[in-house]
C-alpha cells in the first residue's frame, strides 16, 4: 500500500493530465485490492485470536474504528493539503502506510497465516 503512494508522488511530476488521469485510475485500483487484502488479512488474524463469545463485540468495535477513521483522516489529510502540496501530502501517506506493514508485518499473528 505505501509503494501505491509513492507511485501516486510519482504521477504528480508528470506533465501530461491524460497520462495522470490514466495513471491515477490503475493505481486507485491497485489501491482498492491491495487495501482489500489487508483488511482481509486483519480479519482472519482477529478471528483467529478472539473467542468466540466475544467475536461480535470485537468486530462492531473493530468496524466501528475503522469507519470513523475515514471522516477523521479526511479531516486530517485535508488540513495538511492547505499548508503542503499534494506530492508531499502523498509522500507523507507513502511513509505512514509503510510503517504500518512494517509494523503488522512483524507481529507473531500475521506470520501465523502463511
Amino acid at each position: 500500500v505505501g509503494g501505491i503512494y509513492l507511485l501516486l508522488w510519482t504521477v504528480t511530476w508528470l506533465p501530461q493530465p491524460w497520462l495522470r488521469a490514466a495513471l491515477y485510475a490503475v493505481l486507485c485500483l491497485l489501491y482498492g485490492a491491495a487495501t482489500s487484502a489487508v483488511g482481509v488479512a486483519l480479519n482472519v488474524v482477529m478471528m483467529r485470536n478472539v473467542d468466540r463469545e466475544f467475536l461480535g463485540r470485537v468486530g462492531g468495535v473493530f468496524n466501528a474504528l475503522v469507519c470513523a477513521s475515514m471522516p477523521v483522516a479526511s479531516l486530517f489529510f485535508a488540513a495538511l493539503q492547505r499548508v503542503v502540496p499534494i506530492s508531499g501530502v502523498y509522500l507523507f501517506t507513502a511513509a505512514i502506510a509503510a510503517a504500518g506493514f512494517l509494523l503488522l508485518s512483524g507481529r507473531r499473528e500475521m506470520a501465523a497465516l502463511k
